[in-house]
This record gives C-alpha cells, sequence and structure tokens, in this order.
C-alpha cells in the first residue's frame, strides 16, 4: 500500500503541476490587459503603424483564432493610413501549428484536472488513512516542485533567448517562426520581450498558486485528514 500511495501522490504531483503552469499560461496569453501594457512598454504603435485600437482589436482576433472561435486569423487593418491584409502566408502558416499547440495544452491541462479528481477518489474509497497518507506525501511533492520551477525561471532569465529558441525547436518541425522584424507584422506586435514578460508572468502567478494549495494541502491534512 506504500508503494501504491507513492505512486500516486507522484502522479498528482506531476498532473498538479501540469495544471498549475498550464492555467497560468493561458491566462496570461488570453489576458487583454497584458497585450495592451506589452503594447505600450514597447512602442508597437510605432513600430507597426498601427493604433491602439487596432492593435487591441488585433489582440482580441489572435484570442479568439487560438481558442477556436474564429478560423481565420487573417485580418484588414490601416497601416499608415493605408487599408492592408495584416498578416502574410508565413505568419499565418505559423500561428497554425500555435494553435495546434494551444489545443494540446487545453486538452493536456484538462485530462490531468480529471485525472486527479479520479485518483483521489480512488484512494478514499480504498482506505481514508491512506489518503492523509496522500496529502502528506503530496504536500511534500508540491513543495519539491515549487523549488524546481522557481529554479527554473532563474535558470531561464539566465538567457531567455536561448531557451525561447529551444522551445521553438522542439515544439516545431519547421522554420516558419523566424521572422523579419523589418517585415513582419506578428513578431512586430509581438517582439521576443513580450514573451520573456509573459513568461515571467506566468510563472510569479504559478508560484502563488503553488503556495495557495500548499497552505490548504497543510490545512487538510493537519485539520481534516488526521489519522484514527
Amino acid at each position: 500500500m506504500r508503494s501504491l500511495n507513492n505512486i500516486i501522490a507522484i502522479s498528482i504531483t506531476i498532473l498538479l503541476s501540469i495544471c498549475i503552469i498550464l492555467t497560468n499560461l493561458q491566462f496570461v496569453a488570453f489576458n487583454n490587459d497584458f497585450y495592451q501594457r506589452e503594447f505600450e512598454k514597447y512602442k508597437v504603435e510605432n513600430t507597426t503603424g498601427m493604433d491602439i485600437n487596432q492593435l487591441k482589436k488585433t489582440a482580441v482576433r489572435i484570442q479568439d483564432y487560438l481558442s477556436y472561435k474564429v478560423d481565420n486569423l487573417q485580418t484588414d487593418t490601416v497601416i499608415y493610413e493605408k487599408k492592408t491584409k495584416l498578416f502574410n502566408d508565413r505568419e499565418l502558416k505559423h500561428m497554425e501549428d500555435v494553435r495546434i499547440l494551444f489545443k494540446k495544452g487545453f486538452f493536456l491541462r484538462n485530462i490531468s484536472v480529471a485525472a486527479i479528481f479520479l485518483l483521489i477518489l480512488l484512494m478514499y474509497f480504498i482506505n481514508k488513512r491512506l489518503l492523509y497518507n496522500l496529502f502528506n506525501s503530496l504536500f511534500t511533492g508540491m513543495l519539491w516542485m515549487l523549488c524546481i520551477v522557481v529554479v527554473g525561471v532563474i535558470i531561464i532569465s539566465l538567457n531567455f533567448n536561448m531557451w525561447f529558441t529551444y522551445f521553438h525547436l522542439y515544439f516545431f518541425n519547421n522554420n516558419l517562426w523566424q521572422f523579419d522584424v523589418a517585415r513582419d507584422k506578428l513578431i512586430q506586435m509581438l517582439p521576443e520581450g513580450f514573451f520573456s514578460d509573459a513568461v515571467y508572468l506566468a510563472a510569479k502567478n504559478s508560484i502563488i498558486t503553488f503556495g495557495f494549495i500548499l497552505a490548504i494541502l497543510y490545512f487538510v491534512k493537519r485539520k481534516l485528514l488526521k489519522p484514527d
């Protein structure tokens, strides 16, 4: 039974960590206020020739596309007072790949949530004492995961560009993600600084979430699930 408890505790720790990280990444990716702050921070109006209202509309369009609310990312816009199509074929094809990646992330997060509840129910029906041991082990596991996330953020911050490149090389099997900042509007709107800020904000929120869950686990195992 002890080995079963350890296996389930490790499984839930990994699944819960996936849920936390992916949920916080999703929160940033679909946060209009974040986009507006980044547009202002990196002076995207000057870079793209688009006014802030057009940029905000485009940000909403990107979010709707990634969440499968619309099927076509392309949109008309006014750049330096000239009406034109916003994205070129290379940008559109890359965003198709990004959309698929988001879909996989949504699926993984949802499956992880379902698996966590099933595993907890399994332990509850097997033996309540095992459930107490599970929460005790889970507290330790989540504490370790919190440390791993903190260390990971520190390592990434030392050379974000390198890890950003590794991310694209691993998740995309083409070079469509390599843009020309002088020509391609997507990279002008969303420069590398946008993504580094997004990662750090998601990481900060994830660390806060880990701390909140650790507090809940401590309360549950101390107050509600004392062994008989």
